[in-house]
């Protein structure tokens, strides 16, 4: 057998696709060669346009006052796709700054931008090196190491830096009016806000200069500035969270005061967060035409410092808006771009906009640790982060971090419309009553001097009409509890869809196998295959009863009538209800039933009268609420207890209580966690307490929420005893 040896040869065109189809699009060509000069340790790097339209040309030219680059350097670096010099050594030359580049392939972005380019650099020592690559050569050449390239020499007394020139003909596919602004845009964007924490220091300023000569139609001299954060927020949470999960954030209502509290969160992130150290500033807009106003009454001003319309107000908000995420001094594109919602705070909003805030409230930043910190990593493509675990984990501590924001700004709000709390049922009642209309007309025909028995004949009239509508009454509050008992059972419905098809599946298979045994049983009568058949049919029959028990155990829920009200064991009720909530709740393979303790004491056998779907949904919702937050908080022991007093036959409260981590007593106060829509879950949508506070009504009784130190404390108090609110 004969054998040879062979070598990889890149193509020609090798570091054409590199440049061109890795890197997103032209502004971010662009932005990794200013990267460059910052990794050059320049304080200053230059953007100039021109345009020849006799010759219909277009030029660029990046020039940097960085250390510029030896020959040696420009040969065995620069003209290297893919080296690793710039991840070897992490930071600059003179150790101030940490590389931007990592992968060796951002100085071939400039194919992109153009038909050629020229290299034009000094290095300290006043060494000159200069070469001018035609992109044009290497997609036509077979082979990469066909492509001679022109190097010169010289000696100088000019100062370090880097000039690229690229020259590209003019058209609309390149640079037109649109992705110019587009540019200017990306390159405010760039830059960190000055609020920034260990922003280049004063030692290490880096400046991006933008100037135009006639460039389409613009002359332009400027230093590009970062947009602001925008000092004039309604709310703002800012502060850090170490890698270890410790948290230091500090939420500030600006709206009208200014006030600030520190706010705990505690992550459940096996002690880390996965992605590194944090830092978050965000601010978060309400944009109501009065609360619009009222930016503007507070001095909203534009990037001149000048005073701001209401549609200026709406158009700087508008451009302005994104959370940015920040990496050693620059931005990870695109992530903060308007209409890039990497956070889906959007869709969030949609499920909950009561609650939620949308991307175009907010505008921020996070601040991320490198990729070897952090682990995370920016893709090659410059078009965000990685889809990796770290990545993942700052999606939800950041979603968490705003959730905190919205929990404080809902308290605020709802404090402000000062509503006091009232149950559907009763607001339906109201909406029927007659009784104040009819105290009304007799005191008016009264002071009329009617005769009583007119005055009598027209409460008669009414009295008649509200007596018909008593039907329509009791019709629209059965719906509303067939209704309110459905948006429990949707909660298990992804349950009884997987625990269901465990189910039907094992008996679907079973049954296959069992057809098989039964044939070779008729052929051979063997007492093995006879016992086989008995076996797979007594299991068959074990899962249809599973099957059939979890249909039993939401029956309840899913009914369409209500009939009359029934005699129930609330204890048995109580606990088929911790069945149902343990079933749904989204439980690590970590927890099993024997992590959760159960205590139900004192209810011996108690009967009431009522309805199955009203004690089921009431306490599913207590329950699932409670497994939730004792394994998100990681509570030990994970504990519920439900004691129920009784006197004279008739219960007076009943107790329930958790060891998960309690209630924020600012949100008991302000009873914001029973209104529709509020909810301190990331994915919540603020209706399992609402229903319980209405089922609970309909059984006869009001759900209080306590104060506690030793987690959620809900009483049940029989609405015949609302003296006993505290724990007498």
């Amino acid at each position: 057998m004969d054998s040879i040896t062979a070598k990889i040869r890149p193509a020609g065109r090798h570091v054409l696709t590199i440049g061109r189809e890795l890197i997103q699009d032209l502004h971010a060509a662009l932005i990794e060669l200013v990267k460059n000069s910052y990794d050059a340790n320049a304080s200053k790097v230059t953007l100039e346009f021109s345009q020849d339209e006799c010759n219909n040309i277009q030029t660029l030219k990046v020039s940097d006052n960085g250390h510029g680059m030896t020959t040696d350097v420009v040969l065995n670096q620069w003209l290297v796709p893919s080296t690793d010099d710039k991840l070897k050594r992490k930071l600059s030359p003179y150790g101030k700054r940490v590389m931007q580049g990592r992968k060796g392939i951002g100085r071939y972005a400039a194919s992109i931008l153009g038909e050629d380019l020229l290299l034009e650099t000094t290095d300290t020592n006043g060494n000159t090196t200069t070469i001018y690559l035609v992109w044009a050569d290497f997609e036509n050449s077979e082979y990469l190491d066909q492509v001679e390239i022109l190097v010169e020499l010289s000696k100088n007394s000019l100062p370090s830096g880097t000039t690229l020139t690229i020259n590209s003909k003019f058209s609309e596919s390149e640079w037109n009016k649109k992705q110019f602004n587009e540019l200017m845009f990306q390159l405010k964007k760039l830059i960190p806000p000055q609020e920034l924490p260990n922003k280049h220091s004063s030692d290490d300023n880096f400046e991006i200069e933008l100037i135009t000569f006639n460039f389409l139609g613009q002359n332009i001299n400027e230093i590009i500035e970062p947009f602001p954060l925008l000092e004039l927020s309604d709310y703002r949470i800012k502060g850090s969270i170490t890698d270890s999960g410790k948290c230091e954030l500090l939420y500030t209502f600006q709206k009208y005061k200014g006030q600030e509290e520190t706010v705990p969160i505690n992550f459940s992130l096996d002690k880390q967060t996965s992605c590194g150290n944090l830092y978050f500033d965000i601010r978060v807009f309400d944009r109501g035409s009065d609360d619009i106003d009222n930016l503007i009454r507070k001095g909203l001003k534009d990037d001149q410092g000048n005073y701001v319309g209401k549609n200026q107000a709406k158009s700087l908000l508008n451009a302005n808006n994104g959370i940015g995420v920040y990496r050693n001094g620059f931005r990870i594109r695109p992530l903060g771009d308007p209409g890039f919602d990497w956070l889906e705070l959007d869709k969030r909003r949609v499920q909950n906009p009561s609650l939620r805030i949308g991307s175009d409230q907010v505008i921020g930043f996070v601040l991320i640790e490198s990729e070897e910190s952090s682990d995370l990593i920016e893709k090659t493509a410059r078009d965000g982060l990685k889809n990796n675990l770290a990545y993942e984990n700052l999606i939800k501590i950041t979603q968490t971090v705003i959730a905190k924001l919205e929990e404080k700004r809902s308290i605020f709000r709802n404090a402000l419309s000062n509503k006091k709390r009232e149950s559907i049922e009763k607001v339906v009642q109201e909406v029927f009553s007659f009784e104040n209309l009819k105290s009304e007309i007799t005191q008016h025909l009264i002071s009329t001097q009617a005769p009583p028995e007119v005055t009598a004949k027209i409460i008669s009239y009414i009295d008649k009409d509200a007596e018909k509508r008593q039907e329509k009454l009791a019709f629209i509050q059965q719906q509303i509890a067939i209704f309110q008992a459905q948006a429990t059972l949707g909660k298990l419905v992804q349950y009884v869809i997987h625990e269901g098809r465990h189910y039907i599946s094992y008996i679907r298979n079973s049954i296959i196998f069992l057809n098989d045994d039964i044939d070779k049983f008729l052929t051979s009568a063997s007492t093995e295959l006879n016992l086989k058949i008995k076996d797979a049919s007594g299991k068959i029959d074990k899962n249809v009863l599973n099957l059939s028990n979890l249909l039993k155990r939401l029956d309840p829920l899913a009914t369409g009538k209500r009939g009359r009200p029934i005699e129930i064991n609330l204890e048995q009720e109580l606990r088929n209800a911790y069945e149902n909530a343990y079933s749904f709740t989204s439980l690590e393979e970590s927890y099993s039933k024997n992590d959760i303790i159960l205590n139900i004491t004192g209810f011996n056998n108690k009967i009431i009268q009522g309805y199955k779907q009203d004690v089921i949904s009431l306490f599913v919702n207590l329950f699932s609420n409670s497994l939730y937050w004792m394994i998100k908080n990681n509570s030990e022991p994970k504990r519920i207890v439900v004691d129920c007093i009784i006197e004279n036959e008739q219960i007076q409260f009943i107790d329930y209580k958790d060891s998960g981590p309690g209630i924020n007593p600012e949100l008991i106060a302000s009873e914001a966690i029973f209104e529709p829509g509020f909810t301190t879950k990331i994915d919540g949508i603020g209706i399992g307490l609402t229903i319980a506070g209405e089922t609970a009504n309909r059984l006869g009784f009001d759900l209080l929420v306590l104060e506690s130190t030793d987690g959620a404390y809900f009483r049940l108090l029989n609405k015949q005893n609302k003296g006993l609110k505290n724990d007498d």
